[in-house]
């Protein structure tokens, strides 16, 4: 208790506590590692203009709790509606969430997410889920970016190193937590991140971005918005980023390193009262240090360690075409994504995408609210594979399709709400999905609502359960033979279900309180084991070799269960306090067919069972803010990782709206912790401290 009153102590004891942590010269540092010359002028220039800036941001202490209890979202429903009707457990991330929170990438922002799984592998690398099942690829949390999804066909997981784009332009992120494919299908099985950037209108004007760190990222950024005649806007950005590799036990870096360069662009135009079009797009390529534990030759039998560099280009864009009426709206979106992929010595992949959506909304009816659409997505793939990991066939171009409808009814003079809907969706690799809900909601008040909801989800199987070969581990038998341990993946395997039944309730007592209570169970079947085959001889790559293999198969089945709690308060006007606590249980049980001992042990000890956080905004005389976050999270039976707590500090000086400069440190209460634990073609690193300086021009 003493630890968390620090946190939030006055400015000058906030002044002595930085001093004496570790990082005591940080700031001295930091402007070192600024580009000095250009900093410096960029800081008196701006403090010599009169700063009118074209995107003010909002000071925490002009805001209230009911105007945060009344946001408005379009996740959970697909249509716009406030927080508190939401039937879901959701959160969202506010475009002043980003700012104050220090973090410098979308996956480290989704650390803020109750309910949400966060581990950091390495410099580059990040296991992003919910409600359990912590992987290297986590294949049952849906992330968009504006509509386009960014997990990869080839492991159903995301590859956090080329999701990047300017945090600046971001209004907010929505979470779900439970399963959300009634309206979004595809692996939105446990929960849903989606992504929203600002309209162009919204960004116009100049934004000249930089950042420094020790032990972390530096950054340079800028971004200019300007009109389309009357009616249009647009905003083209560019930034470049480099990230130090993760601390070693020696005090040096390891080599996870990551470096990025992108740009994009995008514009909005209002054709008419009624309808707007949208056009946007990216450009990346990127370096990330990669190490590797793997197979290095099979003759003779040699096990160790590639550290390569993994290279990535690609681009997309995306055109978004929406008309309203009084009865009827409409949307169509169409995107294309291209993306390659090199990982030296591992694996290559070279992917395009191409994906449209139609979405209808008819709103009629006083009590009825139907949406219904369809959607349609290509996917072609080329992979060049390696001795540790290869898909068999190479080359593979599949498609997935579905249609969905949801009717909204609403009961008692809007007091009570029923949803009811489905999708059908068929994936090549395990066939025709159904994934139906039911939704109910009792707004009894203004400010309280109580909502309940049973709904079915399945995982988009990927082509890593159909098609790959890994070769596991080398070795030699008694009689000399060569003895290669290999898994494969089985063709149109089962696909892993999820039946979710969820209660939650959102209630604010008083104007500087709130709260947001979730609880749920889930049953899960056809999770994926690997089971033993019969063994082989193969001729290459040479010489002859035996090969014991497992095959992937859908011989576990269980439970999970737990609670997820926020409370919001405003002790002062300048003060805004948040506290979260999740817990969660997982229990699952291998089917007496199955010979595979380990994969169910491992699921269960993948996620921690308790995580807490305490996060504080605090605006300070002078123009100064103070915020601070606190997070615990509990220990990792399986790999053994130790529980581990974080405090995260910034100071933020904004003398006019045009201008901001930031810094502060992470990671703070240890010198270094490991999230995330080694094996499978995955080499953890620790998480170390560090600390950044950062300034913002807007003009």
């Amino acid at each position: 208790m003493q630890r968390t009153i620090a946190l939030f102590s006055p400015p000058q004891r906030v002044g002595v506590n930085l001093t004496a942590c570790p990082g005591k010269n940080i700031f001295l540092a930091l402007v070192k590692r600024v580009s000095g010359a250009g900093f410096l002028t960029g800081l008196l220039l701006v403090l010599l203009t009169d700063g009118r800036a074209q995107e003010p941001t909002p000071d925490v202490g002009s805001l209230s709790l009911d105007s945060l209890s009344s946001i408005e979202i379009t996740s959970v429903s697909r249509k716009e509606q406030t927080l508190i009707e939401a039937t879901a457990a959701i959160f969202v991330i506010t475009s002043e969430d980003i700012r104050r929170s220090g973090m410098s990438n979308i996956a480290e922002l989704l650390r803020t997410v109750p309910g949400l799984d966060v581990a950091e592998i390495d410099a580059n690398k990040w296991s992003v889920t919910t409600r359990g099942f912590g992987e290297r690829y986590p294949d049952k949390t849906l992330v968009l970016l504006d509509g386009r999804t960014l997990y990869s066909p080839l492991t159903s997981g995301v590859t956090w190193d080329v999701q990047e784009t300017m945090l600046e332009d971001i209004e907010r992120i929505e979470v779900i937590r439970g399963p959300g494919a009634t309206l979004w299908g595809a692996n939105a099985v446990n929960g849903v991140v989606n992504i929203i950037t600002k309209t162009a209108k919204n960004t116009q004007g100049a934004l000249i971005s930089g950042a420094g760190a020790i032990r972390g990222r530096n950054s340079g950024a800028t971004r200019y918005g300007g009109s389309l005649g009357s009616r249009g806007h647009y905003r083209v950005y560019g930034k470049y980023f480099d990230r130090d590799g993760s601390p070693t036990p020696s005090g040096g870096h390891a080599p996870d390193g990551w470096h990025d360069l992108r740009s994009g662009f995008r514009a909005d135009w209002d054709i008419s009262g009624a309808t707007t079009t949208t056009i946007q797009g990216d450009l990346y390529r990127g370096r990330v240090g990669t190490t590797v534990p793997g197979l290095l030759s099979i003759s003779p039998p040699l096990t160790g360690l590639f550290i390569g560099e993994t290279t990535t280009t690609g681009g997309n864009v995306l055109g978004r075409w929406t008309r309203t009426s009084n009865h009827l709206d409409t949307t169509v979106q169409a995107y294309f994504d291209l993306a390659h992929r090199n990982e030296s010595a591992v694996l290559g992949e070279f992917r395009h995408t191409f994906d449209l959506e139609f979405i209808e909304r008819y709103h009629r009816w006083n009590r009825h609210e139907l949406i219904f659409g369809g959607d349609f997505r290509d996917n072609a793939d080329r992979t060049i594979g390696s001795l540790n990991i290869s898909f068999n066939p190479a080359n593979r171009s599949t498609q997935l399709y579905g249609g969905f409808a949801q009717d909204e009814f609403a009961l008692f003079a809007n007091r009570l709400k029923l949803t009811l809907g489905s999708k059908i969706e068929h994936n090549y690799y395990s066939g025709i999905a159904f994934q139906p809900a039911v939704r109910l909601a009792w707004l009894p008040s203004e400010h309280s609502a109580t909502w309940m909801a049973i709904s079915r989800a399945s995982e988009s199987s990927s082509r890593t359960d159909s098609d790959v070969r890994t070769n596991d581990d080398v070795s030699l038998g008694a009689d000399g033979t060569i003895i290669l341990a290999s898994s494969f993946g089985t063709e149109h395997l089962s696909p892993e279900n999820v039946i979710a039944y969820e209660f939650g309730s959102r209630w604010q007592p008083g104007n500087k309180l709130s709260f947001d209570l979730a609880t749920f169970y889930n049953h899960y079947t056809n999770r994926h084991t690997n089971e033993p085959g019969t063994p082989f001889f193969e001729d290459s790559p040479t010489p002859r070799h035996l090969v014991v293999p497992n095959y992937k198969a859908s011989n576990i089945s269980g439970e999970t269960h737990g609670l997820e709690l926020l409370a919001k308060g405003r002790p002062a006007h300048m003060w805004e306090l948040s506290a979260s606590y999740t817990l969660f249980e997982i229990h699952l049980h291998q089917s007496s067919a199955s010979q595979d001992f380990a994969t169910a042990p491992e699921s269960e000890g993948s996620s921690p069972t308790q995580e807490f956080q305490i996060h504080s905004l605090l605006n300070l005389p002078h123009k100064l803010e103070f915020d601070s976050a606190l997070f615990h999270v509990g220990r990792l039976v399986e790999p053994a990782i130790k529980a581990y707590t974080r405090l995260d500090l910034r100071i933020g000086w904004r003398p006019t709206k045009a201008f901001e400069l930031s810094g502060g440190g992470r990671n703070l209460l240890q010198s270094q912790h490991y999230e995330f634990g080694s094996g499978g073609l995955v080499q953890a690193e620790p998480v170390g401290r560090s600390a950044y300086l950062k300034a913002n021009w807007r003009f």
